[in-house]
């Protein structure tokens, strides 16, 4: 895995980005569409066995058992243990 450093210019709701909160992950809807996984209904969180600073995601069409919904809401999706909802 290569990493490269991100530097946004600047924020917009147009950009391709994951924002974290203390209480949510949210996925831009432009990063989601830029990696192909607008469709995705589910996510899953990985750590670094090696690395506690180090996570992947997983996107998945089907729930399964470590799975969390993905809600969408304007113009981002964020994640939910409590089943997936649209929201326009």
């Amino acid at each position: 895995m290569t990493l490269v450093v991100f530097t946004p210019s600047h924020t917009s709701a147009h950009d391709e980005y994951i924002s974290l909160t203390k209480s949510e992950f949210y996925f831009s809807s432009k990063f989601l569409k830029n990696n192909n996984l607008q469709n995705k209904l589910f996510v899953v969180f990985y750590t670094d066995s090696e690395d506690i600073y180090k996570f992947c995601c997983e996107f998945l069409d089907k729930k399964n058992v470590n799975s969390s919904s993905l809600i969408k809401k304007k113009r981002h999706w964020h994640i939910t243990n409590q089943g997936f909802r649209v929201y326009k």
